[in-house]
């Protein structure tokens, strides 16, 4: 008996497939710099990741960023998930949510918020 694994395979669906950086730019209320932010996303998700300098009040330091598509997403929902947001929500409390590419530049995907 002869099996067609090609007609059996047709079927397969992947189950929550790795977020892409179409994913995380759906989720962002500032659409801005898309180009720069993919550039940043490709870089940090690549084998070895990759270096960002970041001004800290004045004085630069150098991180090394390196994470999965699935830690930057789970970050990302953990930000939006403590982000202050109530009926009151407007475009001048808005001006505070950092931008796309600010927010991989500096590794936010690894902060933490109290319940």
């Amino acid at each position: 008996m002869t099996t067609n694994l090609s007609s059996q395979n047709d079927n397969v669906v992947a189950i929550n497939p790795e977020p892409t950086f179409e994913d995380f730019w759906k989720e962002q209320y500032w659409k801005t710099d898309k180009l720069r932010c993919k550039a940043k996303w490709d870089a940090i998700t690549s084998p070895g990741g990759a270096d960002a300098r970041v001004d800290d009040n004045g004085q630069y330091e150098t991180l090394h960023l390196e994470a999965t598509p699935e830690r930057i997403m789970e970050g990302w929902r953990r930000f939006l998930k403590a982000w202050p947001r109530n009926a009151d929500y407007s475009l001048k409390d808005a001006q505070y949510m950092p931008r796309p590419r600010q927010w991989l530049n500096a590794g936010r995907w690894e902060d933490h918020f109290d319940d």
